[in-house]
């Protein structure tokens, strides 16, 4: 089932912890949250990176092709982001995530956090600090 994101759900999430209420807002008013099922693939390697993902729930594989095999190269799970980089940059994603257990997602566009980042400079200030500590 997917839905609109609450503040409440925002506010427990690491990068954006220390954002105030009207920031908040605005953000969570873009984000949707949605739930996975072992084996659903969240996106494939070479995907656009158009948005992020919070993981509230579950856990999920980060695996990469090499030479023509798959290899699983990390295990993400909850209040870990994945597809980070496409809130940093527009290039495609470089590795396939998939479900390894059921998963709640929170799923963040990176138009929404891009506008958020360019019209409020507090909102830029903490979320860049998160990223690169």
């Amino acid at each position: 089932m997917a839905g609109p994101t609450t503040i409440e759900q925002f506010r427990q999430i690491a990068l954006f912890a220390d954002l105030n209420d009207t920031d908040l807002g605005r953000i969570c008013s873009e984000a949707w949250d949605f739930r996975l099922v072992p084996g659903d693939v969240l996106f494939h390697e070479g995907d656009p990176g158009d948005r992020a993902f919070v993981v509230t729930e579950g856990q999920l594989e980060i695996r990469k092709m090499t030479d023509r095999n798959e290899m699983l190269i990390a295990v993400r799970g909850e209040g870990e982001i994945i597809g980070e980089m496409a809130l940093l940059q527009s290039e495609p994603r470089s590795a396939t995530v998939i479900a390894r257990t059921p998963a709640h997602l929170i799923s963040i566009p990176k138009a929404a956090l891009d506008d958020l980042l360019s019209s409020s400079p507090d909102a830029a200030r903490s979320v860049f600090t998160r990223l690169i500590s």
